[in-house]
């Protein structure tokens, strides 16, 4: 049997439990909403327009027309060392995706959002004052 599968499983359950499923599932819908307010304070369209249809797991933005997708995921990657995931499919280079399920917390999803911010405002596409994104995420967090 994989062994170290099951203890990883073993661990992961533990720590669901711990914090309790209620929690878990607060936690999962507050990062979700204040990572959508942050994608959307920089002036980033989300895939799901109507918060009733949005994901507390993954939070999916779409990318300007004007700019390469694999290009600002390459950056994202190499300068910031954030890595987020592209669309599939037909959406392949059109959005791109922000994980927060599992075990991610506030600063994880911050750290993201300043990451995105100052590689959109290196590529010309952010014209507002820095920390805009993470102003607005901040706020949500602080309901």
């Amino acid at each position: 049997p994989n062994l170290t599968g099951l203890y990883g499983l073993s661990l992961a359950l533990d720590k669901l439990l711990e914090e309790g499923l209620e929690n878990v599932y607060e936690r999962h819908q507050r990062i979700g909403h204040f990572t959508r307010e942050g994608m959307k304070s920089l002036g980033l369209e989300l895939l799901a327009w109507d918060e009733a249809y949005a994901s507390d797991t993954v939070t999916a933005v779409k990318i300007p027309e004007s700019v390469d997708g694999g290009k600002l995921i390459g950056m994202l990657r190499e300068e910031e060392n954030v890595v987020l995931a592209g669309g599939q499919g037909k959406l392949s280079d059109s959005i791109f995706r922000i994980g927060h399920l599992g075990f991610v917390c506030d600063r994880d999803v911050l750290t993201a959002a300043a990451a995105i911010e100052s590689v959109l405002q290196s590529l010309g596409l952010h014209k507002g004052s820095m920390g805009a994104g993470l102003s607005a995420a901040s706020e949500v967090l602080g309901r």
